[in-house]
């Protein structure tokens, strides 16, 4: 024979509003007594499962203001929930609630350093679960929220039907696209990168030589902030000429601010840059060519009294082919790799940097070996790094080399990554 439990065997339990936890008492400022603080009475919650509390006050509570504490005996409290509840406007009211962890449980209220005009607060004893607060997808979400601890796997389909498990990256963020084709497309602001190729013929084979086609330069110059011309040994290199017509300068200024300048080429003509304060230049590119489409002759990148070449592009070229970058101000560059080739003779060419290769800090003047290869003739190699090099602002990056012997010819680059500070 059945037998079905009466309601009076097993009382429903329904949610309460606890009077002793609620108030409408507005509280002073904090000026060291305690006419700002609210002090709940010990209230027995086995029959309920969560308690949450709303809250209205125009004023600021202190730091860690409400406490949701619980207890297992009613005096000993050692399970405390901590928020500091803000200044709320109008209908702007927040809720906080935390599942039951003792026999017994109170507030405790602590106004902050200015008296309330209003405040209002209830507790709502449930005896089920509830939804977490909700919020509006356009509203901001502070770390005084609720919100719900969930551990799970995701998992999707791959094109061909199977499916996998989603993994993170080393920074525990969701891997979700290749990051460096991401940085390739543009999509992730902040971020750029660059390779920066160089090369040079005839090395020398007692002294490193940087990675240039400006002639006989074994060490590539800097302006320091001067003014500078451009100018071509072909007549062909002219604003109606059939080779390069205009050119692009990518240069520092003397706050180390990346800026550039569009140069319109007279052939045998030196032209003066309108800048004058030219600290660094990172590279010089075609940016309008006549029907041949490279240059006709030499284009040298000098200072105006014409004794100093700067950067350089050599006959049948369209850029400048120096292996050198100074990291501008307000960015960090990381090297993520670099390539070198000996095309003709064994080459030892050096990865430099101005930057200490332990703890990374900016060395002006001095350019420590980053990493260095020695290529046989004809050979090449790349050199991807685990961990990329960093780089700080102002740090000047380069590639050199030295042949076995003299006429050694070799090429080579480095990516970097530059990163807004």
């Amino acid at each position: 024979m059945s037998r079905i439990a009466s309601s009076t065997q097993f009382p429903e339990v329904k949610n309460t509003v606890d009077v002793n936890n609620s108030t409408s008492v507005t509280l002073a400022a904090d000026t060291g007594g305690s006419d700002h603080i609210f002090t709940g009475a010990a209230t027995p919650v086995l029959d309920f499962v969560e308690a949450r509390v709303a809250i209205f006050t125009d004023v600021a509570s202190a730091t860690d203001g409400l406490e949701i504490q619980y207890s297992i005996d009613g005096t000993n409290w050692d399970h405390v929930d901590e928020y500091t509840v803000p200044a709320m406007a109008p209908k702007k009211g927040k809720t906080y609630q935390v599942q039951r962890v003792g026999s017994f449980y109170r507030l405790v209220y602590t106004n902050g350093l200015v008296v309330q005009a209003a405040f209002r607060m209830a507790t709502i004893l449930n005896a089920t679960h509830s939804q977490a607060s909700s919020h509006n997808i356009r509203n901001a979400i502070s770390s005084d929220d609720d919100a719900e601890l969930v551990k799970a796997v995701l998992t999707g389909e791959d094109p061909s039907g199977i499916f996998m498990n989603v993994k993170t990256n080393r920074e525990a963020a969701l891997s979700v696209t290749d990051f460096l084709f991401e940085v390739a497309r543009q999509s992730i602001t902040g971020i750029k990168m660059f390779s920066i190729p160089g090369r040079k013929d005839a090395l020398s084979s007692s002294a490193l030589d940087d990675l240039t086609q400006i002639p006989g330069t074994i060490v590539v110059p800097e302006p320091g902030g001067i003014q500078l011309e451009v100018v071509s040994d072909s007549a062909s290199d002219t604003s109606a000429g059939t080779g390069i017509q205009t050119v692009d300068i990518h240069y520092l200024d003397t706050s180390g601010v990346e800026q550039e300048e569009t140069v319109i080429l007279a052939g045998l003509t030196p032209v003066d840059t309108v800048a004058t304060d030219i600290d660094f230049v990172q590279w010089v590119h075609a940016k309008s060519v006549g029907s041949v489409g490279v240059s006709v002759g030499n284009i040298s990148l000098r200072d105006t009294a014409g004794v100093i070449t700067y950067d350089y592009i050599s006959a049948g070229g369209n850029q400048s082919l120096s292996a050198k970058y100074k990291v501008p101000t307000g960015k960090t560059g990381y090297v993520v790799g670099w390539q070198a080739s000996g095309i003709t003779k064994k080459i030892d060419i050096r990865l430099r940097a101005t930057v200490e290769r332990f703890d990374r800090a900016l060395i002006p003047g001095v350019f420590l070996f980053q990493d260095i290869v020695v290529l046989n003739d004809t050979t090449s190699g790349w050199i991807p790094f685990m961990v990329p090099l960093m780089m700080p602002a102002g740090a000047i990056i380069k590639l050199s080399g030295i042949s076995s012997a003299a006429g050694g010819d070799a090429a080579g680059q480095f990516d970097i990554m530059l990163v807004d500070d």
